[in-house]
């Protein structure tokens, strides 16, 4: 699995905003659901693709909107996940 993000650009010292497997990926949502017990994302519109999806929603906590998209294996499950935030 690998996760992109400049927020994770951010927050993990070294990681270039590119995390890679469940062991990285894991602290990194931990860390940010402790800072923002209260998370909610408003979804505007979800874009449909051949072997994957974007979502693109608001993030409340942030107030910045935010396009996250997600790449599909054979089995249905997430291979790749990108986020591009509005500045």
């Amino acid at each position: 699995f690998i996760f992109e993000s400049p927020l994770a650009l951010k927050r993990v010292p070294g990681s270039d905003g590119k995390l890679k497997g469940k062991e990285q990926v894991r602290p990194y949502w931990k860390g940010g659901l402790e800072l923002m017990p209260n998370l909610l994302f408003e979804v505007y519109e979800v874009l449909i693709g051949i072997s994957g999806i974007t979502i693109y929603y608001l993030n409340h906590a942030t107030q910045k909107k935010a396009a996250e998209v997600f790449f599909f294996n054979e089995a249905g499950k997430v291979t790749q996940s990108y986020v591009y935030y509005v500045e």
